[in-house]
């Protein structure tokens, strides 16, 4: 990652967790250098041996999808 978004100063990725494959990134970094997690999420998605890139966004998007609605009162026949 650093190779290819921050070959200079390589403070881009702060850490990967191995255990879980998570890597985190410094996002005033990752500003700085005019990118987007998405930018890097593509990058990784490109890359043969990941299955799946999940960006903060994404699990959150995922996560508001899967609430269930509540049901409306409505008005029924019945008292």
């Amino acid at each position: 990652m650093h190779e290819k978004f921050d070959p200079e100063a390589k403070h881009l990725i702060t850490s990967f967790e191995p255990k879980n494959g998570q890597i985190f990134v410094d996002e005033d970094r990752l500003s700085h250098l005019g990118l987007a997690l998405r930018d890097l999420a593509h990058f990784l998605e490109s890359q043969p041996f990941l299955f799946a890139v999940f960006t903060n966004d994404d699990v959150r998007r995922a996560a508001d999808a899967a609430k269930p609605v509540p049901p409306t009162r409505g008005h029924t026949k019945y008292k």
